[in-house]
């Protein structure tokens, strides 16, 4: 399983479907990030080890070797893919990682909930009743990181 520490707020429950659905589904790789309706902070990917040695052994792009799994979806003829959604799209909220706007909104999500842990539904909760959080960073770009991988590919 890929969790990232650009994401503090993941959700176990969230987590705990995506294992479910990874050992129901049979594939060899998982995913919430592709095809998204989850909010942008609550990433998780899971794969067997095989696709995983596969990748390190074929994989020749910087970007897909520094994120791990861009090889996966990049080559979805070598590999059995689930992408792993919910009913409700919320892909238009963020709460990762990438600047210090996103980690101060961070910090004031945190400051804000008290119950442990925190699920998505209350993070969504605190964003739509305070729309001013939603902008702390709404003019940040989604995976940054990996654009910049990819732009120098």
């Amino acid at each position: 399983m890929r969790l990232t520490g650009d994401n503090p707020l993941i959700d176990p429950e969230i987590v705990n479907n995506a294992i479910k659905q990874y050992c129901d589904s049979n594939c060899d790789y998982l995913t919430n990030s592709i095809d998204r309706t989850f909010p942008n902070g609550t990433e998780v990917e899971i794969f067997s080890f095989n696709a995983l040695e596969i990748a390190w052994k074929n994989a020749k792009k910087k970007s897909e070797r520094e994120h791990v799994t861009p090889y996966f979806y990049n080559n979805p003829k070598k590999f059995k893919i689930h992408y792993f959604k919910q009913q409700k799209n919320q892909s238009k909220f963020r709460y990762t990682i990438d600047r210090k706007e996103d980690y101060n909104l961070v910090v004031e999500i945190l400051s804000r909930i008290k119950k442990r842990p925190i699920k998505t539904s209350d993070i969504i909760e605190l964003l739509t009743n305070d729309p001013e959080l939603f902008e702390l960073n709404s003019n940040m770009i989604s995976n940054e990181g990996y654009i910049k991988s990819i732009n120098e590919d």
